[in-house]
C-alpha cells in the first residue's frame, strides 16, 4: 500500500529556517522559569517567563523589550509576499526602514491595545517554543483602527514525539489582575467555538500563507484542511497571560532583595497561578482542549504598553 504523504514527517521540511523572532534580543530580555505547573483534568501545559534584569542597575529590562518587539514589527505584520510585493515597487528602496513605516500603520493607536500582547506573544512562540508564525493576522484588517479577527496568532510546529503537525491558535491577554487576564482568555476560546470558527480560522493557513515556499505551504495544508486531511493537525490554544505582579513595587525599598529573590519568588507564586487557573476549569464547557499558557509577570502593562509606542512611534500615546 503506497503510504500518504502527510504520514512521513520528512515531507515537512525543518522549520527553523521559517522563524524570524531573533533569538539574540529574546535571550537578552527574557528569561525562562524551570518551573512545573500541572492543572488536574485538563490538557494544558504551563511555561513561565520573566523579564530579565541587568546586572549593573538590578532594572528589569522592559524598556530594553518594548525595543526589541518594536524592531519585530515588520516580522510580524507583514507576509514574505507582501514584502516582496512592496520591495519591487517602482523607484522602492529595498530598506527595512521603509518596512518599518508601513507595518507600524497596522497598530491600533490606543493606549489600552492588546496588539502589544500579541506581538509579545509571536516573541515568545517563535523564539521560545520554535513555532513560526504562518499567517499575518494584522495585515488581514480592513483598517488600522480594527482589531484581530479570530485568534491573535497562528504558528506551526512539528512534534516529534508524536508525529503530527501542532498548530498553536494565540491568545494575549495583558491586564493588571491576573485572573481578569484568565478568565479573558478562556472566555474568548469559548466564544471562538460556540461561533465555530476552527474552519474559518484553518483556511487562512491556506489563503493567506506568510512563507513563499510554495512547497511548504501544500506540505502544511495537506495537514490543516479538515475536509481532505487524512490525519487531523492538533490544535493547541496558546494563551499569554501578562500581569501586574505585586512584587516589582519592592523596588521602592528593597532593589538588591528583589534582583536576588525574584525566581524564587515567583516559584512561590506558582501556586496560586495553579489555583487560579484550577478554579477557572472547574466549569468550563470547553476543558476538553488542549491548551499552553505563557506567564510573564510585568511591573506595570500599561506602562509597557506606553513604552512600546514610544519606540515605535517616538511619542507617547494618550487616549
Amino acid at each position: 500500500m503506497t503510504q500518504s504523504v502527510v504520514e512521513t514527517p520528512e515531507l515537512l521540511p525543518p522549520l527553523k529556517k521559517y522563524l524570524e523572532a531573533s533569538q539574540k534580543r529574546f535571550q537578552t530580555c527574557l528569561s525562562p522559569l524551570d518551573e512545573q505547573i500541572t492543572i488536574d483534568g485538563t490538557q494544558s501545559d504551563v511555561t513561565l517567563h520573566f523579564v530579565r534584569f541587568d546586572p549593573h542597575t538590578k532594572e528589569p529590562k522592559f524598556s530594553l523589550l518594548a525595543k526589541a518587539l518594536a524592531k519585530h514589527v515588520v516580522r510580524f505584520c507583514l507576509s514574505a509576499r507582501s514584502r516582496q510585493r512592496i520591495r519591487e515597487k517602482d523607484g522602492f528602496e529595498e530598506d527595512e526602514g521603509e518596512l518599518f513605516l508601513i507595518a507600524r500603520e497596522y497598530f491600533r493607536k490606543l493606549k489600552d491595545s492588546g496588539e502589544v500582547g500579541e506581538l509579545l506573544l509571536f516573541f515568545l512562540l517563535e523564539a521560545a517554543i520554535g513555532a513560526p508564525q504562518v499567517v499575518c493576522k494584522m495585515e488581514l484588517k480592513t483598517n488600522a483602527g480594527d482589531e484581530v479577527k479570530g485568534a491573535d496568532g497562528i504558528h506551526i510546529k512539528w512534534d516529534e514525539k508524536d508525529q503530527h503537525l501542532d498548530v498553536f491558535l494565540g491568545e494575549a491577554k495583558l491586564y493588571q489582575d491576573i485572573g481578569t487576564a484568565m478568565t479573558k482568555a478562556l472566555g474568548s476560546i469559548k466564544e471562538f467555538y460556540d461561533k465555530n470558527k476552527l474552519d474559518e480560522e484553518l483556511h487562512l493557513v491556506t489563503s493567506h500563507f506568510k512563507h513563499l515556499d510554495e512547497e511548504f505551504r501544500r506540505k502544511v495544508t495537506s495537514w490543516v484542511n479538515r475536509e481532505t486531511a487524512p490525519e487531523e493537525c492538533h490544535i493547541i490554544h496558546s494563551c499569554l497571560i501578562g500581569w501586574d505582579w505585586s512584587q516589582y513595587k519592592r523596588f521602592a525599598t528593597d532593589r538588591d532583595g528583589l534582583f536576588d529573590d525574584f525566581e524564587e519568588e515567583y516559584r512561590k507564586y506558582c501556586k496560586n497561578i495553579r489555583e487560579l487557573l484550577s478554579k477557572r476549569f472547574q466549569d468550563y464547557t470547553h476543558k476538553h482542549l488542549s491548551f499552553h499558557f505563557l506567564f510573564v509577570p510585568f511591573d506595570s502593562v500599561g506602562d509597557f504598553r506606553k513604552a512600546f509606542y514610544r519606540e515605535l512611534l517616538g511619542v507617547d500615546i494618550e487616549q
